[in-house]
């Protein structure tokens, strides 16, 4: 019983602090915040890399090696669809070894030009 009465007592003591919050001018909101060390937004953290950066990078400094028989897990969204062999499909497709097949002349005739 006693603890409900503090919960009630520090909600309400909450709410009251952000009324006076509010209430405050600007000048002593920025106060605030400078004490509290808070900016005056709170910005969403940057996204430090994207697959489309980590696909860039590596079609200009080289390529990915993987070791032989590698085959990636598909994401848990093609599981659920159903469509994760058709994805691991044409992963395949794409990674292919380009030394293999009747492919190696093509890839050397445009490494050359």
């Amino acid at each position: 019983m006693a603890a409900k009465q503090e919960a009630e007592v520090a909600s309400g003591a909450a709410a009251d602090l952000v009324k006076l919050i509010n209430a405050a001018g600007p000048e002593a909101q920025h106060a605030m915040r400078q004490a509290l060390g808070v900016g005056g937004a709170i910005k969403k953290a940057k996204q430090t890399q994207t697959n489309a950066d980590a696909k860039r990078v590596s079609y200009s400094v080289g390529e990915v090696v993987h070791p032989e028989g590698f085959q990636p897990k598909p994401s848990e969204a093609k599981v659920q669809q159903g469509k994760d062999v058709e994805w691991l499909a044409a992963w395949n497709e794409r990674n292919n070894n380009p030394t293999s097949g009747s492919k190696a002349e093509e890839y050397a005739a445009v490494a050359h030009m």
